[in-house]
């Protein structure tokens, strides 16, 4: 059985707005290129938008498709275990969480032009941007020293 597991990402979320025909999501891109028996959507978006989307997508695929509300904390704690991890802080500060919202839109999630690579200074700023969020990370994850 083919599961397709999917973050429900702000250009899913676009794509039925969109007048370009080529902007249809990674979503839909994925069940148009592989064969799915069903698909999974784990989202953090409201039940209206879902709903529209889940929609437009019904219309444009035949895979069944679940969607499942998860915050985003949530599913990285699932991810990465850290529920079962001593933790080194108690907030997050503001650059990082900047830093961390910047990071996201830089992932190859579908939203770039096909058959084109990214050009260098998307690529520099990108790596800029992740570079100051390991510092960032680094400086708010010291794990307290008592003496």
């Amino acid at each position: 059985m083919e599961i397709l597991l999917a973050w429900l990402g702000d250009a899913d979320i676009r794509s039925p707005e969109s007048a370009d025909s080529d902007e249809l999501g990674p979503i839909l891109n994925a069940l148009q290129s592989r064969q799915f028996d069903t698909a999974h959507l784990l989202l953090d978006h409201s039940q209206q938008k879902t709903q529209a989307y889940v929609e437009w997508l019904a219309l444009r695929s035949q895979v069944p498709v679940r969607a499942h509300s998860v915050s985003r904390v949530q599913l990285l704690r699932a991810i990465t275990g850290t529920q079962w991890c001593r933790q080194l802080s108690q907030k997050v500060t503001r650059t990082t969480y900047v830093l961390l919202n910047a990071a996201n839109g830089y992932g190859n999630y579908g939203q770039h032009v096909r058959d084109t690579s990214p050009d260098a200074c998307f690529a520099y700023a990108g790596l800029n941007v992740c570079i100051e969020l390991a510092s960032s990370l680094a400086g708010v994850l010291q794990p307290k020293v008592t003496e």
